[in-house]
């Protein structure tokens, strides 16, 4: 395998690299590889969750928000951007929009609302600005 290795990256030429060899081209990333990814974090408006194995995040006494399996285990962040509106985020990722009303039932799920669902009155750009 190391000979492999070495034909490939010092020998042979790639057509995608205009002809010239891996290793002439190859420079080391100027960001620091990390292990570990660090846990998300989230400013002091932002009321953290941990979504359950289920896909989804508890809301109140026993209603719930599906969220997505795939984030299962992670913590997401709901803010308040409105008396009725709340946004679910993973890290800085708006993963969607919650509206509160007469639609909310005791003992059910709810599904996120992505901007083409949610009504262009409630949206409001500013409001939903995050800082980084």
């Amino acid at each position: 395998m190391p000979g492999f290795v070495d034909f490939y990256n010092h020998r042979r030429p790639h057509y995608s690299l205009d002809r010239r060899y891996p290793s002439e081209v190859y420079s080391a990333s100027a960001v620091a590889y990390c292990e570990r990814v660090k846990p998300p974090e989230y400013d002091e408006t932002v009321s953290v969750r941990r979504v359950l194995k289920g896909g989804a995040v508890r809301w109140g006494h026993d209603e719930w928000i599906m969220v997505s399996r795939g984030l299962r285990d992670k913590w997401v962040g709901i803010k308040q951007i409105s008396e009725l509106v709340y946004e679910v985020y993973y890290r800085q990722v708006c993963l969607g929009f919650l509206e509160l009303g007469e639609q909310i039932e005791s003992g059910r799920y709810y599904r996120l609302m992505s901007d083409r669902d949610f009504p262009q009155r409630s949206r409001d750009r500013v409001a939903r600005s995050r800082k980084d």
